[in-house]
This record gives structure tokens, C-alpha cells and sequence, in this order.
């Protein structure tokens, strides 16, 4: 395995380039981030600090590498540092493995370049709303649960919980920036 190199993306010090690369998607998106922000004591656990705080979707994101076992499927890591932040705080953690990149359908497997997962519930992935251009990342990219401005209503022909839109204009367009974007090293 390759060792990472830590590279800086706005003034931030990343561990590797996969950080980054999220911290571009964000941005191309024009969703706030804070990069470790704080850490959390967390009792017998000890102490976790997540990669980001996405403050207007009000989550933690931890970013990792994806795994995969001798059949080809993502392995989901078992983080009980992220159990109990979440138990504690009452946040949603979410974890992104693997690198920012276009979502395939059905859900689950066949999967894009990436799947998040929240507490061993998979198949979280970014969406935005087709009616109001909300952006969260929802289970099975349910945009109708992510939060909505200005008065967004579904239309009542459509059922409010199964819009899905993991694979809009938008969406790609920030996959493909944070795929291209070049980070300057520092060793």
C-alpha cells in the first residue's frame, strides 16, 4: 500500500489527498465546512475527532479509504469512537469511503466510488432535491429528507420519502472537480 501524502487544500494541513478531495466537493457544492473542527472526549473510548462538521447539514463526516474483501464488497468499519459521539452528542456521523465520484443504481451494489454509511447502516449518498436544489446525503439519496429552504414542497404526486436524485448535473459536476483537483504536497 502507498503511503499517503499529506497535502494542503485552503490553508488546511490534510493527511492525505482524500480528505481533500471531499473538502472540493463541499466547496463546489457551496456547502460549509470546518476541518476538525473539535474533539470530543468520549469516555472509555477515549477521544475522536471527525474529519469535518458540515454545519448547515449539522453532521459529522469521517472520511477513509474503502475496503474491500476477497468477493469484491465494501467492508464496513466497525468505529466505536463514532457509536459513541454519536450516542453522546446526539449528531449523526457519517462515513464516506472511498474517494468522491458518480453513484451507481440500484442500491445497494453495484456501488459508485463511494458509499456512506452511518453506523453500520449503509448506502448514504449525496442528493439533491430535483424541486428546490436542497443538498444532504440521505439513505438510498432520499433528497425529500434533506433540508429544505425557502417553503420546498414535493409534489403531492410523489411520494415525500422516495425522491430519490443521486445523479444530477450538480451532483456530477462536483465529483468531477474534486476528482481533477490538484493539491500542492507537503512532506
Amino acid at each position: 500500500m502507498a503511503k499517503s501524502k499529506k497535502v494542503v487544500y485552503k490553508g488546511y494541513h490534510f493527511s492525505s489527498s482524500l480528505g481533500a478531495r471531499w473538502a472540493v466537493f463541499f466547496d463546489a457544492l457551496g456547502i460549509p465546512w470546518e476541518y476538525k473542527k473539535e474533539g470530543r472526549e468520549l469516555g472509555e473510548t477515549g477521544g475522536y475527532q471527525p474529519d469535518f462538521w458540515l454545519p448547515q447539514q449539522e453532521i459529522y463526516i469521517d472520511v477513509r479509504p474503502a475496503t474491500y474483501n476477497d468477493k469484491g464488497e465494501i467492508e464496513f468499519p466497525e468505529n466505536a469512537e463514532e457509536r459513541a459521539l454519536e450516542k453522546k452528542t446526539g449528531i449523526p456521523v457519517v462515513t464516506l469511503c472511498g474517494i468522491p465520484g458518480k453513484v451507481t443504481h440500484p442500491f445497494p451494489p453495484p456501488f459508485g466510488d463511494y458509499v456512506g454509511f452511518r453506523l453500520n447502516d449503509s448506502c448514504y449518498y449525496w442528493c439533491e432535491c430535483p424541486f428546490c436544489g436542497a443538498v444532504g446525503i440521505q439513505f438510498e439519496a432520499r433528497s425529500a429528507r434533506n433540508r429544505h429552504e425557502g417553503g420546498c414542497r414535493i409534489p403531492l404526486t410523489e411520494h415525500p420519502d422516495k425522491v430519490y436524485s443521486y445523479d444530477t448535473e450538480r451532483l456530477n459536476d462536483a465529483y468531477i472537480k474534486a476528482r481533477l483537483e490538484r493539491f500542492e504536497n507537503k512532506e
